[in-house]
C-alpha cells in the first residue's frame, strides 16, 4: 500500500486517518549475486533469493532498508508512471503529484488524459484538478511575495507554507 501523510486525511480528534494511494503490491523481487569463498580465478558467483519483507529488516524512513542477516542497505524507489492507472481518484493523484520533485510530466500527464478523454463525470474532475492546481499556486505566489518583500499576503492562504507543492508548472518545458 502506498499512503503519503501530505494528503488530506480524516481525523477524529485525537487520531489522524490517512487513505491509501494505491492497493497493496509487493517489491520487486530481488537476487543478490555473491562470490564464492575462497573464489576460483573464474570468479564464481552464488544467487541468494533476498527475502522480502524479512523481520530482519531495518527501516528508516522515507526510503532506506537495512537488512541485518545479509548486512545490505537498499535504497527504495517509488516509480511514478505506473501511479496513473493504479489510482482511480485522479485528485488526490494530482495532490500526490505536486509533492513531487519529479512529478510534473506525470501531473501533466494526467491533466492531457483527463481533458482529451472526457466522460460526463470527469468535468468536475478536471475543475477540481485546476482548483488544486490554482490554490497551490496562489500560496506559492504569496510564499515569494513574502520573502522579496516582507509584506503580509494578498490572498488568504489556505496552504501552510511548508505544505506548498514541489512543483511549478510555469516552467517552460515539454512533455
Amino acid at each position: 500500500m502506498l499512503f503519503d501523510v501530505r494528503l488530506s486525511c480524516g481525523s477524529d480528534g485525537s487520531s489522524t486517518y490517512h487513505q491509501q494511494l494505491v492497493v497493496g503490491m509487493p517489491i520487486k523481487p530481488f537476487r543478490l549475486q555473491l562470490p564464492m569463498v575462497p573464489s576460483p580465478p573464474g570468479q564464481e558467483t552464488v544467487d541468494i533469493e533476498c527475502e522480502l519483507y524479512s523481520s530482519n529488516w531495518v527501516v528508516f524512513h522515507p526510503n532506506v532498508i537495512i537488512d541485518a542477516k545479509l548486512g545490505c542497505v537498499w535504497n527504495l524507489e517509488l516509480t511514478l508512471d505506473p501511479l496513473r492507472s493504479l489510482t482511480p481518484d485522479k485528485v488526490r493523484l494530482v495532490e500526490f503529484f505536486l509533492q513531487r520533485v519529479q512529478g510534473k510530466k506525470h501531473l501533466l500527464r494526467v491533466l492531457k488524459e483527463s481533458i482529451l478523454k472526457p466522460t460526463f463525470t470527469s468535468y468536475s474532475v478536471v475543475a477540481r484538478i485546476f482548483d488544486i492546481i490554482n490554490e497551490n499556486y496562489r500560496s506559492f505566489l504569496n510564499v515569494e511575495l513574502q520573502n522579496q518583500v516582507g509584506i503580509i499576503p494578498l490572498f488568504s492562504n489556505p496552504i501552510p507554507a511548508n505544505q506548498i507543492g514541489l512543483i511549478h508548472l510555469i516552467q517552460y518545458d515539454y512533455v
